[in-house]
């Protein structure tokens, strides 16, 4: 290994010759460099040279970090088979830890470890350079604020965020700060956008923006033998409605005639000959506890009210005052982790309308989110346009697990969904004063609280 190595002499090192796609995100990055772009570009082995160069500054702390071992291991493999080909492996200045996923270059003193998002809290603690995200379009909602962004602020660290678009979720968040718009609030963030095949108007495939890894012939054959989000989303590298998306409804069941003035807590009169179902979603640790409540007469959400931090002695009065409030309405509750059955048992002994027999189970959530899917799709509720609200549907996804199950949400930031979910769970097809059997209806007279 030459005594010194700059970057250029590093490229010809290990071969490395950027594409022209690779050149453009090199030349441009900025602190917070968002790479939103099609498979086979290229990417990840950008991301390893990255990683490589951090190597040779003095005692940089480096991590590569993907949502699972299997994703973060594509940056890390690349990285280790340079060292292994062009490094003298373990008797040139690199260490390698394979247990740990740890490699030191003796000479600078510089790290490199091997992450994955599976477990937020070994994301803590660690003052750093540079973090490489893989896949950063699979990885939960709230690792970047929560674990990674702070992990940068003692060094003035930089990231390369780097995934193939995967629905409207944080990460396509993260690329729209670091467009011309978004970067006028967002000055540190840059982002980067490219296809893998090049079409013309007409769709028709005329070239390639990486030929050492897909040639046009090939990207013909995936075109015709791919569903056509997939396509647009991992070989146009194109953001898509839909893709891996849930909720493709959203926007026609959105009613700009509602006015909100609070974001957070909003209630309409109730009509006192009106039947009413509250939803709840019940806040565990840094989450927000969520009520929606819903007109079953019309199907439109009347109320919707969100906090986090607050006892649950206030919780349970919020919850209480609401039903009794829109004439008893019955109340269906994910009360699941922190004590949650016994809450439901409390308010049921106070005297709240509360449903005691529905239990929330991961075979229960799959059901509440498929009817809402269907009530939305069919434009059979409206709601107001509440930030909170529209950016966690849009954000909800779907994808399916190494086993082949069906994996919906995440764990961070679906309180509204779950809610607006748990309050259309015993809708009917269609609004009760469309029925012409609903005025049939017993409406039931409120019962007497202590």
């Amino acid at each position: 290994m030459p005594k010194e190595v700059n970057f250029a002499a590093l490229k010809e090192i290990i071969h490395f010759t950027p594409t022209d796609v690779q050149k453009q995100i090199l030349k441009g990055m900025g602190r917070f460099t968002v790479v939103a772009s099609a498979k086979r570009l290229g990417k990840t082995m950008l991301a390893a040279y990255l990683a490589l160069r951090e190597m040779f500054m003095p005692r940089h702390m480096v991590w590569v970090l993907g949502p699972n071992y299997e994703l973060a291991s594509r940056v890390w493999d690349y990285i280790e088979e340079w060292i292994d080909m062009y490094f003298g492996g373990e008797q040139g200045p690199f260490r390698i830890n394979k247990h740990d996923k740890i490699i030191e270059n003796n000479t600078t003193g510089a790290k490199l470890w091997m992450k994955t998002s599976e477990n937020p809290t070994s994301l803590l603690g660690k003052g750093l350079d540079l973090v490489v995200m893989d896949e950063a379009a699979r990885i939960e909602e709230g690792i970047w604020e929560g674990y990674i962004q702070p992990n940068l602020l003692d060094k003035n660290g930089r990231a390369l965020i780097i995934s193939n678009p995967f629905g409207f979720n944080w990460f396509y968040r993260m690329y729209l700060r670091g467009t011309p718009e978004g970067r006028l609030e967002n000055p540190e963030y840059i982002s980067f956008s490219f296809p893998t095949a090049v079409e013309d108007d007409a769709g028709n495939i005329i070239g390639t923006n990486n030929p050492y890894a897909a040639r046009v012939e090939e990207l013909q054959a995936l075109k015709k033998s791919l569903p056509r989000d997939r396509w647009i989303s991992e070989y146009l590298g194109a953001f898509r409605e839909g893709a891996g998306q849930m909720f493709k409804h959203i926007e026609p069941c959105i009613d700009e005639n509602i006015q909100v003035p609070d974001p957070n807590e909003w209630f309409e009169n109730p009509v006192s000959t009106h039947l009413y179902s509250i939803g709840v979603d019940i806040a565990k640790m840094e989450d927000f506890t969520v009520i929606c409540i819903i007109d079953k007469m019309t199907h439109r959400l009347v109320g919707f009210w969100r906090v986090n931090n607050v006892s649950w002695d206030l919780m349970r009065e919020k919850i209480k005052e609401s039903s009794i409030r829109y004439n008893d309405a019955e109340i269906i509750l994910d009360a699941t982790g922190n004590a949650g059955d016994i809450f439901v048992e409390n308010l049921a002994e106070i005297g709240v309308n509360v449903d005691t027999e529905f239990v929330y189970t991961n075979r229960t959530k799959m059901l509440l989110i498929d009817k809402l899917v269907l009530l939305m799709e069919r434009g059979q509720i409206r709601f107001p346009r509440i930030p909170s609200l529209v950016n966690e549907l849009k954000s909800f996804t779907y994808h399916i697990t190494d086993s082949g199950n069906v994996k919906y949400g995440s764990s961070r930031q679906d309180d509204a969904v779950n809610a607006l979910a748990l309050a259309c769970w015993n809708l009917l097809d269609i609004p009760l004063e469309d029925s012409v059997t609903y005025n049939n209806l017993f409406i039931p007279k409120r019962k007497s609280f202590n």
